[in-house]
């Protein structure tokens, strides 16, 4: 099961996600749509690897967003914003990604960001996160590598993360 943390994730947008491997254990996901030229809608994900346990203290940050203007392209009809982007998740202050060019798929008009929970009206509970949830940042720019370690940092002291 995929369980959102943070996401805006409705036909489009980003969001970080918990996907369930055992009752005890997973995996995170950093969510970004975009348009493939060869099919539809795809979301493009990284997996950090990183395997996560229940009942541990952990930190996770996604960055997305211009990076440089990426004047080949121009937003389209459909609400495509094209964006250089880098695509990162760091957990507990490793970082992993890659940049990547696409046209980024905005979610569906209206959708709100939600925490621990589905943006879609009407998912399964079971896409619920339970759970403590002790903080969320959201910035309206892409964090870089040291910005991200630096908020590892300070939720490391602050939380007890280890």
């Amino acid at each position: 099961a995929e369980i959102p943390l943070i996401s805006n994730l409705n036909n489009g947008g980003v969001g970080i996600n918990f996907i369930k491997a055992t009752e005890a254990s997973g995996n995170i996901a950093f969510d970004v749509s975009y348009r493939n030229p060869s099919a539809a809608v795809v979301t493009q994900r990284k997996v950090n690897g990183t395997t996560i346990e229940k009942g541990k203290t952990y930190t996770f940050s996604g960055s997305f967003g211009k990076i440089a203007l990426d004047e080949s392209r121009d937003d389209d009809d459909e609400g495509n914003v094209a964006y250089t982007t880098a695509l990162l998740v760091g957990v507990n202050g490793s970082v992993v990604g890659e940049d990547f060019r696409n046209a980024y798929i905005k979610p569906a008009t209206g959708t709100q960001i939600v925490i621990g929970g589905n943006a879609i009206v009407g998912a399964s509970p079971e896409t619920s996160f339970t759970g403590t949830i002790y903080s969320v940042r959201v910035y309206s720019r892409a964090l870089t590598e040291s910005e991200i370690k630096e908020n590892f940092a300070i939720d490391e002291k602050k939380y007890g993360i280890k």
